[in-house]
């Protein structure tokens, strides 16, 4: 990489010795020895990178239970990437896509006494002054963020999210990596190019940022408990504002059974097609009716309850659309279900040109 003045820097003075390093032995564990010398390698001769350039393209493309556990190891930055990248089925191969989204922030949590810290520095007071009780064991240990169950003096049970100690400066660091690693591949490979592999990180950077802060969530939940006031079937926690700030969100906690536990919904006299209705109208409204939709609706994200409503949970990755694409995405789905084609080729043909205006 180049400065503007010419001046050449080396990935070791972008990203630190360390962790260079910790990235190579990730890099080689799972095989992709070729790939860690060719990134790294900025003092290879000519001939050098050329030869392992050649070898990366004669190996093929990596199979996709090799990316995904690459993206494990590599840490929280590189799993919300992959998780990202598993929404892009315009871009990924169906093999991909799958494999990806196995990537559901299954990692490690940090020790309570850290989160402890984070909280009492944040809501400036004890933690025992705060709640009532709160467990030590995480409910849900996410690649940026953990929540732990806890309850306040009046009773009411809540999720206390907490984002994790020093993950900004990880993920800072992260995305100039990304960015030096996006750039090479599009260089040098046609593929990149194709995928576009740097915009992939532009759309990283605006959404991971996003979800560092809690007041943004807390933000997006109030906006979607107003757009369902009205309804019987959707429910959204409440935020506790007066224990809410930038890295510490306190919340509702909603008891229920995951959308995709089947057994379980039956088993409490509940048929799962109706749910699946209902996660449709919900999604409908958020895209045609409001255009601001939760953009990870996973199951782990939706819980039924008990008395057949279905909760909708963590709202850090939100989308927007304005009222020209509401519209045409309206006409799209509205031309299928009228079987009016005409209307489903006037919405695809209108679609390059409002990219034309928004890019």
């Amino acid at each position: 990489m180049n400065t503007a003045n010419g001046q050449k820097i080396s990935w070791s003075r972008i990203m630190g010795i360390k962790r260079v390093a910790g990235i190579c032995r990730v890099l080689i564990r799972h095989g992709f020895g070729n790939f860690s010398d060719w990134f790294s390698g900025s003092g290879l001769s000519s001939k050098k990178q050329s030869e392992v350039k050649e070898n990366i393209s004669l190996s093929g493309f990596p199979s996709p239970e090799r990316i995904r556990r690459v993206l494990e190891d590599l840490g929280p930055s590189f799993i919300k990437l992959g998780q990202l990248m598993s929404t892009r089925a315009d871009i990924f191969p169906a093999s991909y896509i799958e494999e990806l989204r196995k990537l559901q922030d299954q990692v490690p949590a940090v020790s309570f006494s850290e989160i402890q810290q984070v909280i009492e520095e944040e809501l400036k007071q004890p933690i025992g002054s705060i709640f009532k009780e709160c467990l030590s064991e995480s409910i849900a240990a996410a690649s940026v963020s953990q929540v732990h169950a806890a309850r306040l003096f009046s009773g009411e049970k809540v999720a206390v999210k907490v984002i994790r100690p020093g993950i900004r400066k990880i993920i800072e660091q992260d995305i100039r990596l990304m960015y030096y690693l996006s750039g090479k591949i599009e260089k040098n490979f046609e593929l990149g190019r194709i995928i576009g592999a740097t915009n992939i990180v532009k759309e990283f950077e605006r959404t991971i940022f996003n979800e560092l802060d809690m007041f943004i969530e807390a933000g997006n939940i109030n906006r979607f408990s107003i757009n369902f006031q009205d309804s019987d079937e959707i429910h959204i926690p409440e935020v506790h504002w007066d224990l809410t700030s930038k890295s510490v969100l306190v919340m509702e906690f909603i008891e229920g059974v995951k959308m995709d536990q089947v057994d379980a919904l039956r088993a409490i006299g509940i048929d799962p097609e109706e749910i699946a209705l209902i996660g449709l109208r919900s999604f409908s409204r958020q895209l045609m009716e409001f255009g601001f939709f939760h953009a990870d609706p996973h199951p782990a994200n939706t819980i039924v309850m008990a008395d057949g409503r279905v909760g909708i949970v963590d709202f850090g990755i939100i989308g927007y659309l304005d009222d020209e694409t509401m519209r045409h995405v309206s006409h799209l789905l509205l031309g299928f279900a009228e079987h009016d084609y005409d209307m489903v080729l006037e919405a695809l043909g209108d679609v390059p040109e409002f990219f034309k205006k928004t890019c």
